[in-house]
């Protein structure tokens, strides 16, 4: 943090280029300045550093590298624990860690901003602080698929189309709201590429079981999980005041729902075709809609 008294504000050409017995760096949160190849010929296994400065900066700059293609290179590869620090708002640029395929967890500062391509090609990712982000770019994940659980917290305010593509490992979803942004594209295939709700069977992660809406969510929007056929289990919100026509339809896996007090409404069809789908809590008074459980074995029940 120190040197002679005074704070490290800069890194020099090659600072440290060559030790290729470094395994772990922590730089301070004052350095604002990084000179070219800084890790050159290093091996780290573990980096706590501010990032460069920049909008197109990207990770491999510190290893000398000259375009965000060459942080795939194999000596990034042996990086597998990040922590970016920052003082103030912090945005990681496009592409920033794009291809770094070798990283097993990443912390950002609280507050971040993701950039579109960011994480893309991150293949052994398995940990990041999702719950501190605050927004995430298009195809931001792409292709991360060691991902098995992300969990967005309340303070998330946009999440970019694909920007979960291709993660085929996510198990579980935890979102304060499902699409893009609330009331836009407000369906969750959105977030796997599909353009439009029809589509989604087909670009949903294979192995899907579990979605939840934060706290603060309240609505569950028309055609929300539409056709989510892995889905298992659904967490909806006590603030939850409505879920809307068609939004679980065809969750042919989903074997129970539980409906909170304060919803007003389950829209027409919201639960057609799921064919699992036995046990089902309602509040006293709410307002069900036209086919809300068509060939479900809970309306076959209701039915007897």
């Amino acid at each position: 943090g120190t040197l002679g008294g005074l704070p490290v504000t800069a890194v020099g050409d090659g600072a440290f280029a060559g030790r290729d017995d470094l395994q772990t760096l922590d730089l301070p949160e004052t350095v604002t300045s990084f000179g070219t190849g800084i890790l050159e010929g290093t091996a780290l296994t573990a980096l706590r550093t501010p990032f460069p400065p920049g909008d197109d900066a990207f990770l491999g700059l510190l290893w000398g590298a000259e375009t965000y293609l060459d942080n795939a290179r194999p000596i990034l590869r042996g990086l597998q624990y990040l922590e970016l620090r920052a003082t103030g708002a912090f945005a990681l640029p496009d592409h920033a860690l794009y291809d770094c395929a070798g990283l097993l967890a990443v912390r950002l500062p609280a507050g971040a901003t993701v950039g579109d391509d960011a994480f893309a090609g991150c293949a052994d990712l398995r940990w990041i602080n999702a719950g501190e982000i605050a927004a995430v770019g298009e195809r931001a994940f792409d292709g991360c698929e060691a991902l098995q659980t992300l969990a967005f917290g309340p303070s998330l305010t946009r999440i970019g189309f694909a920007a979960l593509r291709d993660c085929g490992g996510l198990l579980e979803l935890s979102l304060p709201f499902i699409g893009e942004a609330p009331g836009e594209n407000a369906f969750l295939g959105y977030l796997f590429g599909a353009k439009t709700p029809a589509l989604a069977s087909g670009f949903y992660p294979p192995f899907l079981q579990t979605v939840a809406l934060t706290e603060g969510a309240t609505v569950l929007p028309d055609f929300a999980l539409f056709e989510c056929r892995s889905l298992r289990r659904v967490v909806l919100p006590a603030s939850l005041t409505a879920i809307g026509a068609c939004a679980l339809r065809g969750c042919a896996a989903l074997e129970e729902l539980s409906v909170p007090a304060g919803c007003a409404t389950v829209g027409d069809e919201a639960c057609a075709g799921c064919a699992a789908l036995g046990n089902v809590t309602l509040p006293d008074g709410i307002a069900v809609g036209v086919n809300a459980f068509l060939g479900t074995p809970y309306a076959a029940k209701k039915a007897e």
